[in-house]
């Protein structure tokens, strides 16, 4: 069986164009937007977010690849493929079914209604909250071989593997969890365009497609949310403009509080509440950031990579039977429990200044995950690679990896290690110094430092 290698389209999900089009996004939710920003933003928290990225952006450019490559078509196994494919289903199904057991039988899902209800799903400490979180992310990999494999399987059977799929939204339902439906809904248009199903061409057919999907996804998003916050008593109208919780640093004008109360009774009152939902939200991290910043400056504690990767790190404690709760004082270092300041709280939390550093290893390592599969044509890396591309989208609005992410790069690298060379024998990975230059810019960093 063969597959053709989008390599057009891959040369477009490079981490660096990730991290600009997040850039770019910021920017524009902040400039076109009636936001009203409490306080400036602080000199010192933006030094730290742009030297943060520009060591990540170095770091990419010190991998050395092959530029412009052609699509190319590639042999794969395809009982190997059949066998990942009935295997990855039957643990991701297994997955949602734990997630549904836990959130209906073991744990009140009415506490789940809370600004942190991201975080409170990946902490969940009940043996089927654990599997779920382990497995669930196992959808993800029948769809994306049913994309790359269009002739694998029959109608039928796809369309189970995507309806397992998008169950993985269930947390939306009970939590009005945003990212519950964006992390599937992204992954999957970043998947059809991928599949040249839908494209960047500016096309009737297109246009209307996109339209469909943003107001689609919208309106959902919004009407979850408002559900969400009548249960807990707040008005949606007044919420804009309120100065508390992921609105507190960026609230909108009264004037667009009056224009929302205007259409209470229309469904534009949903999609007016939707829109600044996602503006805030996108916006308010990086206001929030430099009050984490001094707070954890004053207790003077950093993690070393437990932040960030809390999700491995209490499972190791677990392991070695030790009682320390790692979550409690974690959150125990956030000055607003609930509210995240980027990627780069936990990151700063993990390293403080150093963390500046350290972001030139995950600029190599992103690119790397990149070049697997745009240059060496390991196609069971491509799910880590689109996932790996959101946490950068994402990159100034929270940090991905340390809530559901840990689970979802758990899945993937599992994937390839137990089945990348069955599937299709890779080519020679070449990561010495010969062909990375990374070695030469590790040394020159030692020689300023000394």
């Amino acid at each position: 069986m063969t597959v053709i290698i989008n390599r057009h389209f891959l040369s477009k999900l490079k981490p660096e164009r990730m991290v600009l089009i997040a850039i770019l996004f910021w920017i524009f939710c902040v400039v076109f937007s009636p936001i009203q920003p409490v306080e400036p933003l602080s000199v010192l928290s933006t030094i730290y977010i742009v030297l943060c990225l520009l060591t990540f952006w170095i770091g990419t450019l010190s991998v050395k690849h092959k530029r412009k490559l052609r699509d190319v078509t590639i042999n794969v196994d395809e009982r190997q493929m059949s066998f990942v494919y009935i295997t990855t289903f039957i643990i991701g199904a297994i997955g949602v079914a734990c997630r549904y057991y836990d959130m209906f039988f073991i744990r009140d899902a009415t506490l789940l209604l809370s600004e942190d209800a991201e975080l409170e799903v990946a902490a969940g400490g009940n043996m089927f909250s654990i599997i779920a979180g382990m497995l669930i992310f196992f959808t993800y990999i029948p769809v994306t071989i049913d994309v790359v494999c269009p002739k694998l399987n029959k109608k039928y059977v796809k369309i189970m593997a995507m309806v397992v799929f998008f169950m993985t939204a269930i947390v939306a339902i009970i939590t009005g969890s945003r990212f519950a439906i964006i992390l599937p809904v992204v992954y999957f248009i970043i998947l059809m365009l991928y599949a040249r199903k839908i494209s960047f061409k500016i096309r009737i057919k297109n246009i209307l497609i996109l339209l469909a999907i943003v107001s689609i996804v919208g309106y959902v998003v919004g009407g979850l949310f408002l559900s969400r916050m009548a249960l807990l008593g707040q008005d949606g109208a007044e919420r804009v403009s309120d100065k508390m919780g992921y609105t507190r640093k960026v609230p909108f004008g009264k004037s667009y509080t009056t224009l929302m109360k205007k259409y209470e009774d229309s469904f534009l009152y949903t999609y007016l509440f939707s829109y600044s939902n996602i503006v805030q939200y996108e916006a308010h991290a990086v206001y929030e950031f430099p009050e984490f910043m001094n707070y954890i400056d004053e207790r003077g504690d950093f993690f070393y990579g437990q932040a960030t990767f809390w999700v491995y790190a209490k499972l190791v404690y677990k392991v070695i039977g030790s009682d320390y709760d790692l979550l409690q004082d974690l959150m125990s270092h956030n000055s607003t429990p609930g509210l995240w300041g980027t990627f780069f709280f936990q990151w700063y939390l993990d390293w403080g200044w150093f963390g500046v550093f350290m972001m030139f290893f995950m600029g190599i390592i992103s690119k790397q995950i990149w070049r697997s599969v745009y240059e060496n044509c390991q196609i069971l890396t491509l799910p880590l690679l689109i996932f790996t591309s959101m946490i950068w989208l994402m990159v100034l609005n929270l940090n991905q990896i340390s809530t559901q992410g840990a689970y979802a790069i758990f899945s993937f690298v599992t994937l390839i290690m137990f089945f990348g060379k069955k599937v299709i024998p890779p080519k020679e990975y070449k990561y010495s110094f010969d062909t990375v230059k990374t070695g030469a810019i590790i040394k020159l960093i030692f020689r300023i430092v000394r």
